[in-house]
């Protein structure tokens, strides 16, 4: 299973929500 590519977003107010996807995304590989 590939990982999807991550490209952390220009807007500022974008990285929060960007940061959770990530941290989720490592979540969901976990189980």
């Amino acid at each position: 299973m590939k990982a999807p590519v991550y490209v952390p977003p220009a807007n500022t107010s974008s990285i929060n929500s960007g940061d959770r996807y990530f941290r989720s995304t490592i979540s969901m590989r976990k189980m």
